[in-house]
């Protein structure tokens, strides 16, 4: 295991007028992959399209249209394709990261908002936030292959910096819910104490802290309306700080 982690996209999110930011970290595969550019997608949720930019130079150096209230972004373990969500559509939106051209839309359960991805796993994992569900699709066909039901609809999801896991959280549910990305299983479910209630509450974005040797030590749980997180012990899930 190594103890780095490789950073290959970056990805910014624009809500309506005020421009809000969520940075998404992937694992590699057998060391850094040396030869991929790193981009930072700005991502448009009040609109249809996403700007492409090299992070070296702060160019623009690329456009993706017809992508309607875009809000989570990942790439393929590849670098083949950028995954989004499509929140107008109810789908997940596949495009080629030379061409910038839509090649597959894959239709979902239901309303979906963020996403994330197991390089390692070669999985992506989609948050449905208007059904209890986290929907899995595989890099290696684009297709739906496992359906897991959670808590309540499901804001976010992440994946371990090991690709070992991903973890979804719910904003009304305020719960989080741990996937093996190996199995699909689900290996435990946590509820998170509200801050104040459950419209200003729930879970928003979390992190990982890791070992020496890459194992996730522990997750930082943001709670809405609360000035703080929780920590989850990474060895003891039922362990909360």
């Amino acid at each position: 295991m190594k103890k780095a982690i490789f950073c290959c996209l970056a990805i910014s999110g624009l809500l309506s007028s005020t421009s809000t930011a969520q940075t998404y970290v992937s694992d590699f595969v057998g060391g850094k992959i040396t030869d991929r550019p790193i981009r930072i997608l700005q991502t448009n949720s009040a609109g249809d399209d996403v700007y492409v930019f090299n992070p070296e130079t702060m160019e623009q150096v690329g456009y993706i249209e017809d992508l309607p209230h875009n809000h989570g972004a990942t790439v393929h373990a590849d670098g083949l394709y950028y995954y989004f969500t499509n929140e107008y559509d109810h789908t997940v939106d596949v495009v080629d990261t030379r061409t910038f051209e839509m090649v597959k839309r894959i239709p979902l359960a239901n309303g979906p908002h963020n996403l994330s991805a197991s390089m390692s796993a070669r999985k992506v994992y989609v948050a449905i936030i208007a059904e209890p569900l986290i929907q899995v699709i595989s890099m290696d066909t684009n297709e739906i292959i496992a359906n897991i039901e959670t808590g309540g609809g499901v804001h976010n999801t992440f994946v371990t910096p090991d690709g070992k896991y991903a973890v979804g959280g719910m904003i009304g549910a305020s719960e989080i819910i741990a996937i093996d990305t190996a199995t699909d299983e689900v290996i435990f479910e946590t509820s998170i104490p509200y801050s104040q209630n459950p419209f200003t509450g729930g879970v928003r974005p979390l992190t990982f802290t890791v070992n020496e040797d890459g194992t996730t030590r522990s997750m930082l749980v943001n709670v809405g309306g609360w000035h703080g997180f929780w920590e989850i012990d990474g060895e003891n899930p039922g362990s909360i700080k």
